[in-house]
C-alpha cells in the first residue's frame, strides 16, 4: 500500500514534476502515478510531466514500459525519467565517464559547465558559472557571480556577490523556468515569474534591492561570462 504523500508534485506552468518515493514498490509504481496524475487539477494534456524515482534501481525496459502504460493511460507527455540522478530516457551504454559532469575553470575564474546538470547533481562554485546545455529539474547551481544558462533552466538556482553593491549580478537563460531562484538575498519562486516570460530567453538583474526579469534577444547570450 501506499499513501497519497509518496508521490510530491511540483506545478509550474510548463510542466509538473512528480517526486515518486521508493516507498512504492515496482508493481505498484504505474497504478499510484497514474492514479496521482488524475488527482491533479490541471490541463493534463498541456503539461508534460517529468518524473523523479529518486535512487531507484529500475531497467531500461521497466523505465520504457512504465513511459508507455501511464502516457495511454493518462493521455500525458512524459517528458524525462530520472533515476539515480540521470534521465533514464537518454540512457546509453557508454561508460560512468561519459556521465560526469564536464567542467573546465577558465583563466577569469568563470566555471565552464558541459551539461546537462541533471536531478540530484550540485554545482557550487566561487565565481561565475556558464552551463553550456540544460539545468534539469531537480539540478542545483549557486555561484559567486553571474549564471549564464545555454539551454533549459528547470532547476534551482542562487548567484551571489561578496559585494552586496555589485551591478554586474545576473541571470541569464535561454528557456527560463526555474523552480526557484535567488539574486543576491532576493528571491523569487516559479509562480512569480511572470507568465508571459516563463519558457523565454531571458535576463534577471537586480535594481534597487528588486529582482527585473527581461527578455534577452534571442542568439545575444553574450554579457559578462560568455560570448557566442
Amino acid at each position: 500500500m501506499f499513501s497519497k504523500n509518496d508521490i510530491k508534485v511540483e506545478e509550474t506552468p510548463t510542466q509538473l514534476i512528480l517526486r515518486v518515493s521508493e516507498k512504492i514498490s515496482r508493481r505498484s509504481l504505474a497504478g499510484a502515478i497514474t492514479e496521482k496524475i488524475f488527482s491533479i487539477s490541471v490541463k493534463k494534456e498541456n503539461h508534460p510531466v517529468v518524473l523523479d524515482l529518486m535512487t531507484r534501481a529500475i531497467t531500461t525496459g521497466e523505465i520504457e514500459s512504465l513511459k508507455s502504460d501511464i502516457e495511454k493511460k493518462c493521455n500525458v507527455l512524459i517528458k524525462s525519467v530520472y533515476t539515480n540522478t540521470r534521465n533514464a530516457l537518454n540512457r546509453s551504454h557508454k561508460n560512468d565517464q561519459d556521465t560526469a559532469i564536464n567542467k573546465v575553470q577558465a583563466a577569469n575564474n568563470v566555471l565552464y559547465v558541459k551539461g546537462p546538470v541533471r536531478c540530484g547533481q550540485k554545482i557550487e562554485h566561487n565565481g561565475p558559472i556558464t552551463v553550456i546545455g540544460s539545468l534539469n529539474a531537480g539540478g542545483y547551481i549557486k555561484a559567486c557571480g553571474p549564471i549564464t544558462i545555454m539551454g533549459d533552466c528547470n532547476g534551482e538556482l542562487w548567484a551571489y556577490s561578496e559585494t552586496p553593491s555589485d551591478g554586474n549580478l545576473f541571470i541569464v537563460a535561454s528557456s527560463f523556468s526555474p523552480v526557484k531562484f535567488k539574486l543576491g538575498e532576493q528571491q523569487m519562486l516559479i509562480s512569480d515569474i511572470p507568465s508571459e516570460l516563463t519558457g523565454r530567453q531571458v535576463i534577471c538583474i537586480l535594481k534597487n534591492g528588486e529582482i527585473i526579469i527581461r527578455p534577452h534577444p534571442e542568439g545575444q547570450l553574450n554579457k559578462g561570462c560568455v560570448k557566442i
